[in-house]
């Protein structure tokens, strides 16, 4: 059974679904904040969609539980939201493209960052492709090594 049956199984049948899931996920802060938001997935769908602006969207989604910075830009992404997700390909290139003697990593630093974004405007500047579309593209290029850092 995959993981997404196992969980739903989990969820749906509300005994012990904790303890179903720690062999799946082997944390149980992990556990519970998909619980809560299993549980009260309704209003957490009902205040994102109220909401009209996408930087209101994407804070909110930071407001979840277990969500972090690098998290809620996915999440924000799988949500049609278009914007950078700043994972680990996407500070590295940043830091190439900007000739930089940084490094990669969390919590995300300001310098990184700008490099990133400055690198993001003029990939949108000159193509007229969106930020996410962007994003997804570099981020796939990076991973199978058709752009590759040494």
């Amino acid at each position: 059974m995959n993981i997404i049956k196992r969980c739903r199984r989990g969820l749906e049948t509300r005994t012990n679904s904790k303890k179903k899931m720690l062999p799946i996920f082997n944390n149980p802060n992990k556990i519970k904040a998909i619980v809560k938001v299993w549980n009260e997935r309704k209003n957490f769908r009902d205040e994102f969609y109220k909401l009209k602006k996408e930087s209101e969207k994407l804070h909110y989604l930071g407001t979840l539980p277990h969500i972090g910075e690098i998290t809620k830009n996915h999440l924000a992404r799988n949500l049609g939201i278009s914007n950078v997700k700043y994972d680990v390909w996407i500070q590295r290139l940043g830091i190439a493209l900007g000739k930089a003697d940084l490094q990669a990593g969390f919590p995300l630093s300001k310098e990184v960052k700008a490099f990133c974004d400055k690198m993001f405007a003029q990939i949108e500047r000159a193509t007229g492709l969106s930020k996410g579309y962007i994003d997804v593209v570099l981020w796939k290029a990076c991973q199978e090594r058709v752009l590759y850092f040494s």
